[in-house]
């Protein structure tokens, strides 16, 4: 099951790969993007290789999963 279909599924993006959801604290992540004047957090080279292809999709599911999303 992916990420994207995790009904409820809260995390913070800034802490965790938007692409994969692998934690990237403690510098265990490959790099961190200003998108859209947010951080977002990638893990590895494939996940940012995957996130640069199709960015809008990616910062809608963070959008969707936000714990603030619904408020």
């Amino acid at each position: 099951m992916s990420m994207e279909h995790s009904a409820g599924w809260q995390i913070d993006w800034q802490k965790h790969c938007i692409v994969c959801g692998k934690s990237v604290l403690d510098n265990e992540g490959y790099c961190h993007v200003r998108v859209e004047g947010e951080m977002v957090a990638l893990c590895c080279p494939l996940c940012f290789e995957t996130f640069e292809k199709n960015p809008k999709r990616y910062l809608s599911l963070r959008r969707l999963r936000h714990p603030d999303a619904g408020k």
